[in-house]
């Protein structure tokens, strides 16, 4: 006795000789959701295609929100990121790579301008300290604290800002 064949990946009738489409003319498509090359190349995992879309329609705030949840100098990466995200653009092939450093910068001089701020978090009995107030210990301290951690940052310099201060 014959063993019963297989059925075909995909559901087809006829054959690829008689249909030139081949069996995969039924197939339906598979739907996934992936970050986009411009977050995949980010450094800091931006979602940036979230905060440029709340930009466009004119949700400045919530942009800088969501912009400042990942980054929490976006006016100064604005000016010295080396941009990958802008190379990885896939708008660049059609009419060129969105100007997503120069939006960033924008946002962050607004938020400047205008003083915006996030509300205080309730600060737990946990203490944490940071040593080195450069832009990676501010930045961990900013993450710490909006987590309710309470943070002493520690600096050898008479003031906080490291290469943002002495550098750049």
């Amino acid at each position: 006795m014959n063993a019963p064949a297989l059925a075909p990946t995909t559901w087809t009738t006829g054959t690829t000789e008689a249909i030139k489409t081949g069996t995969w003319r039924a197939a339906l498509p598979e739907y996934r959701r992936a970050p986009s090359p411009c977050q995949l190349a980010c450094p800091v995992n931006g979602e940036i295609a979230r905060w440029m879309q709340q930009a466009k329609r004119g949700d400045w705030h919530g942009a800088w929100r969501t912009l400042s949840d990942h980054n929490p100098f976006p006016a100064v990466a604005g000016r010295v990121c080396h941009r990958p995200c802008e190379t990885a653009c896939n708008r660049a092939a059609l009419e060129g790579a969105l100007a997503i450093c120069a939006l960033e910068r924008h946002i962050g001089d607004r938020a400047l301008a205008e003083g915006w701020s996030y509300p205080e978090a309730p600060v737990s009995a946990q203490r944490i300290a940071v040593v080195g107030g450069g832009p990676s210990g501010l930045s961990a301290a900013y993450h710490l604290r909006r987590c309710g951690y309470a943070v002493t940052v520690f600096e050898a310099q008479l003031q906080l800002g490291g290469l943002l201060r002495d550098g750049i």
